[in-house]
């Protein structure tokens, strides 16, 4: 006959043949599948898969083996082998009972709608009465449980023994700290009311002083200050345990910008370039004119692509006055290529926060950005016809980064850990 060698085991000059034993493992009352039953055979610990079942590769014999689950009765036996074999075993389930959860807010004792639980893996949210149920067999329990605005409480514990449980909790509200946006014109230092501050998705209009005061809870928030005929202002506040001050000047979007697209020879118009300068999209006339009214001061990053030729960008500052300038743009195949993420490399990775980007051709025009596992940017920069760029994030936290490079129309990520 013939043998299959995947089933062969060379022990010394013995060899072991094994065969593959199958445990299917169901519920005793239903006959369902049971996922995640623990198996333990003869030195190995086994978890049945979605089907209930689960395999391992055993020599002709007799084992003792025993099975537990979450919710049932532990099941000993024996498995005979003699060739392929199957093992079939029910698990009786145990009693149950109700443990009700309940979620107020310490002193007033509101009920929290929307708070967590998080039970053995599972996140439970409270109605609105802040109640939520879940039925559970005999045993002591680990939860914690947290609510936006409030005081997490974590190890905490509850048992059920034969009959249901009420599991109540109360909550500390945060403390918040004021945090006093103070909103003026960049040029004439005068308070602006009615300015919109955006933040955490909410808007709020200063006074007749300029001012707009909000209490926050610590944590890092970002914001936006803008206001009808003015430039808008973005930024991020921390809030780590008192209250302070935030001064944003905004400036009167009055001036007109003006984009020149030319080839590269800085005579020849580009007709029908996409020119983006502050988020706004404009097209080049035939004499490649883009022309952006209503623009404040401040610094701003633009980008132009037009067919045939390689994307440029870079960044233009708008001070008190109106503003021209030129770009000039080079036609595909001109020796200037675009990077890809093979392209790329970062050393050294891991890093302090010092680190060095190399390409594996000069590129001709990029835009480089990093920014934090939460999404916040930590530093920028355009680079243009470089092969590599030493990067400098200042004092970053220890963590992971992502390096995006905007070359050409497509964007590029790269990960690196500051350690």
């Amino acid at each position: 006959c013939g043998w299959n060698i995947d089933n062969l085991e060379v022990v010394g000059t013995k060899t072991i043949t094994t065969n593959d034993v199958t445990f299917n493992i169901k519920d005793n009352s239903t006959s369902n599948p049971i996922q995640g039953a623990k198996i333990e055979v003869n030195g190995n610990t086994l978890l049945t898969d979605a089907s209930g079942n689960a395999v391992v590769k055993l020599e002709n014999g007799t084992f003792s083996y025993t099975v537990s689950a979450f919710g049932y009765e532990d099941k000993s036996s024996s498995v005979t082998v003699s060739g392929i074999t199957s093992k079939d075993e029910t698990l009786v389930p145990l009693a149950t009972y109700t443990a009700n959860f309940n979620v107020k807010e310490t002193g007033s004792l509101n009920n929290l709608s929307g708070a967590m639980i998080t039970l053995n893996g599972e996140n439970l949210i409270t109605d609105a009465s802040g109640n939520v149920i879940k039925v559970l067999p005999i045993g002591t329990y680990n939860y914690s449980v947290s609510a936006d605005g409030y005081v997490a409480k974590t190890n905490l514990s509850f048992t059920i023994t034969a009959s249901d449980v009420n599991v109540d909790n109360l909550l500390d509200v945060l403390p918040t700290y004021n945090v006093n946006f103070t909103v003026s014109d960049g040029n004439l230092s005068s308070p602006i009311q009615g300015a919109t501050l955006t933040i955490d998705g909410n808007d709020y209009l200063t006074d007749a002083s300029g001012i707009y005061s909000l209490p926050l809870h610590d944590g890092e928030y970002s914001y936006i200050v803008s206001y009808t005929n003015f430039g808008t202002v973005e930024g991020f506040v921390t809030v780590n345990g008192a209250s302070q001050d935030v001064s944003v000047s905004i400036y009167p979007a009055t001036n007109t910008v003006t984009a020149n697209v030319y080839q590269i020879d800085g005579t020849t118009p580009i007709e029908g370039a996409n020119v983006t300068f502050n988020g706004v999209q404009g097209t080049t006339d035939a004499s490649g004119v883009a022309t952006f009214s209503q623009i404040a001061k401040g610094l701003y990053y633009w980008s132009v692509n037009a067919t045939g030729y390689y994307s440029e960008i870079g960044s233009s500052n708008v001070l008190d006055a109106d503003l021209s300038f030129n770009i000039l743009m080079n036609l595909e195949g001109s020796g200037i290529k675009e990077v890809s993420n093979s392209d790329i490399n970062i050393f050294p990775n891991p890093n302090k926060g010092t680190f060095t980007v190399s390409f594996e051709k000069v590129v001709g025009s990029a835009f480089i950005s990093v920014v934090d596992v939460t999404g916040k940017e930590v530093y920028k920069t355009i680079v243009k016809n470089v092969k590599e760029k030493e990067i400098n994030i200042g004092s970053a936290n220890k963590g992971i980064y992502f390096i995006k490079i905007n070359n050409e129309g497509k964007v590029i990520t790269s990960k690196f850990v500051v350690n």
